[in-house]
This record gives C-alpha cells, sequence and structure tokens, in this order.
C-alpha cells in the first residue's frame, strides 16, 4: 500500500462520523472546484468524505454519487476508499455538500 493510501485509510479508521466534527476550515471551498477525498462513514442517505488536503469534512447525498439506484449500503465506495469530489454548495447548516466524479 502506498503512503497516501495508507495515511488516508487511517483517518478512515480514525474517524468514527464525519457528523461529530466540527469543519477546521474557515475558508469556504469554492462551487465546481475538484477535490481528493476519503470515505469515511456511509448512511443510507450518503456518504461522510473527509478532504485532507483542505483539512473538513463533507457529505454526498446518494443521488450525488452518480448512479442512478443504489440497492443499499454495499453499492457505496467502502470506508477509506478515495474518491474524485466536486464542490456542489454548503447547506443552511454550512455543511459542505460534495458529489463524486464518475
Amino acid at each position: 500500500m502506498n503512503p497516501l493510501s495508507s495515511t488516508l485509510l487511517n483517518v478512515a479508521n480514525e474517524v468514527r462520523c464525519f457528523h461529530s466534527h466540527p469543519p477546521k476550515r474557515e475558508t469556504r471551498l469554492s462551487d465546481g472546484t475538484e477535490h481528493r477525498g476519503v470515505v469515511v462513514c456511509l448512511h443510507p442517505f450518503g456518504l461522510g468524505v473527509f478532504l485532507p488536503d483542505q483539512e473538513t469534512f463533507g457529505h454526498v447525498d446518494t443521488p450525488m454519487m452518480g448512479r442512478s439506484a443504489t440497492s443499499g449500503l454495499d453499492d457505496y465506495p467502502p470506508v477509506g476508499s478515495v474518491v474524485l469530489l466536486t464542490v456542489l454548495g454548503y447547506s443552511g447548516l454550512e455543511q459542505l455538500r460534495l458529489s463524486v466524479n464518475t
């Protein structure tokens, strides 16, 4: 396993769920920008991801995973997976919203 994959996997294993962590980054990410992230948690409504280069967490709603339908959590990228993401904006609660690039 290469050092980057190992680091991202360690982050995924140490983070219980991104929902319990406030954003560390004060600067908002620009809509439409692409970032690399690691899947840290799975939920029926989507994925929790950590963007290590930005030191922040975000969320991918199920429809934003580039699939027409999913049959459950087994269809999601597993925890520890590295994914390429696009910023969609922020929710009313300032949660970073993302889509998975396919």
